[in-house]
């Protein structure tokens, strides 16, 4: 009979001499107490290359094991003479002379690095703008709009045939949209524009609002101050396209619990997730669903998570829609749970086209989850990578080609297409080898032994042609909480480059 795999040992790299030389050590002990006591000698490397759990004496002389009986049968009787003269090795030679068949222990090592650590933050240009608008020289360390007079800097110039000049893409006086704009050289008023923006708005007026030193896109247009006004108010941060980023790090996930991610059965059911796995009608927060493929869940971790930052963004938007575009708002929120089931896009960097996505809980890890399908959508591929989430509609309202920097790669990681329905025949194909049983065959262990090049498991790529390819794919091993575990590791707490590196190694030395 085989042994179980608890008291299996890696004897992979053991010799003949060194394999008597254990059971000489082992047949050496005395059991006292149902433990087996050693010597504490050179020998004791021996369990340490075999992996055998043991404890070391509080004086140091002994080694204890505790669970040894199954190791002394299986060598039981062995003669020593014969294991050192003989030239096998590894499981052969431990299997030539033990009474149970000993499987290896491991068949395959795989080589892993450590991908990006935890991430979710905001994302901040340089200066952490809040509008990208130029304050020259001007304005102090923190380019502060409120204390600018007039500057003279390039600026784009787009002109109305009714009102002449404007250096934004619409008349200031008649709301007409222009084109073709002039780069120039002029001064500008800028506290004559804030004042009139703060009048626009019927806003309070703040002590800080951050602008740029210049506008770099290629007509030189900036942003209306009055966008600049409302994100100061709730503190938010403009990127480069006229945006507000997220960034958080990509956790791939094809089921939950309604309890981890802390939306109500109702909710959830208003969302289309109306039976579980099982097909059993969605009724209390245990039962575990199928995330739909353009699904996430983002983080609620720290003081301004990105929960608490999108609903700041949510509020800005309404402001905007309100008070600049002189519209009903859209959002309506009063809490962050009220963004469940808004629409946003997730896009990673050096990409063009973020992808549609739906929010439907809140995680309090730093992190947001979401379908490999969607990760892969976005060309990226699970391991440990970041993305940037955007709100839709400040993509829809605020993003601009004219914003976009007159540099190569300015049109990295900006929205110019939307994916709105994930197509998997679009998606980057190494999504296609995930597997999606819900248990591997007998079969695929036993393989392990003659090391074939390919094992039948059900993977994505099989129902490509035939089949369900976004539901009922498998899992195989559950999970209490995807909530659980540390929220901030070791290696994100220590300090400059060269203290993680000494960790680093440190551990390297311990394992």
């Amino acid at each position: 009979c085989s042994s179980d795999l608890k008291y299996i040992y890696f004897y992979d790299n053991f010799t003949g001499k060194e394999l008597a030389l254990l059971i000489d050590y082992l047949n050496s002990g005395k059991i006292k107490d149902s433990r087996l006591i050693l010597r504490n000698d050179s020998r004791k490397e021996l369990l340490e290359k075999a992996c055998i759990l043991h404890k070391v004496s509080l004086d140091k002389e002994y080694i204890i094991l505790e669970d040894f009986l199954p190791l002394l049968k299986a060598f039981e009787g062995a003669n020593l003479d014969e294991i050192r003269k003989c030239d096998l090795a590894g499981y052969e030679l431990v299997n030539k002379f033990s009474k149970f068949e000993i499987k290896d222990k491991v068949t395959r090592y795989i080589g892993a690095r450590m991908g990006r650590p935890e991430k979710s933050e905001v994302r901040k240009m340089k200066g952490s703008p809040q509008v990208l608008f130029p304050v020259g020289e001007k304005g102090g360390k923190m380019r502060n709009l409120v204390e600018v007079d007039t500057i003279f800097t390039e600026i784009s110039e787009f002109y109305c045939i009714d009102h002449g000049s404007s250096i934004l893409p619409y008349c200031l006086i008649c709301g007409k949209h222009l084109e073709n704009p002039k780069r120039v050289r002029r001064k500008l008023n800028v506290l004559g524009l804030l004042n009139e923006a703060y009048k626009n708005l019927n806003e309070y007026r703040l002590n800080l609002i951050k602008g740029v030193k210049g506008v770099t896109s290629k007509h030189k247009v900036p942003e209306p101050i009055e966008k600049g006004i409302l994100r100061a108010k709730h503190g938010l941060y403009v990127f480069r396209d006229g945006t507000i980023r997220y960034d958080m790090v990509n956790a791939p996930l094809t089921h939950f619990k309604p309890k981890e991610i802390r939306t109500s059965i109702e909710k959830l059911k208003e969302l289309g997730y109306t039976k579980d796995i099982y097909g059993k009608s969605l009724e209390n927060e245990d039962q575990i669903l199928e995330l739909f493929p353009q699904d996430i869940i983002i983080s609620t971790f720290g003081e301004r998570s990105a929960a608490d930052y999108f609903f700041s963004v949510a509020k800005f938007i309404d402001e905007e829609l309100e008070k600049f575009y002189g519209v009903e708002p859209f959002y309506k929120v009063k809490k962050k749970e009220d963004l469940i089931g808004h629409l946003f896009l997730d896009i990673a960097p050096h990409t063009i086209s973020p992808v549609v996505c739906r929010l439907i809980g809140f995680t309090s890890n730093r992190c947001h989850y979401a379908h490999p399908y969607l990760f892969a959508a976005t060309r990226r591929d699970c391991d440990g990578e970041e993305n940037g989430l955007i709100l839709m509609l400040d993509c829809l309202l605020n993003f601009s080609k004219e914003y976009l920097p007159e540099k190569r790669g300015s049109i990295s990681d900006a929205p110019l297409s939307i994916t709105t329905i994930l197509d998997l025949e679009e998606v980057d194909d190494e999504v296609y080898d995930m597997d999606i049983s819900f248990n591997y065959p007998k079969e695929f262990y036993e393989a392990k032994d003659i090391y074939p090049w390919e094992i039948k498991i059900e993977q994505v790529k099989n129902r490509l042609k035939e089949g369900n390819r976004y539901t009922n794919l498998g899992f195989t091993i559950p999970t209490t909480d995807i909530n659980q575990g540390a929220h901030i590791t070791r290696y994100k707490e220590a300090g400059d480059m060269i203290e993680k590196v000494v960790n680093q190694l440190k551990l390297a030395e311990k394992l």
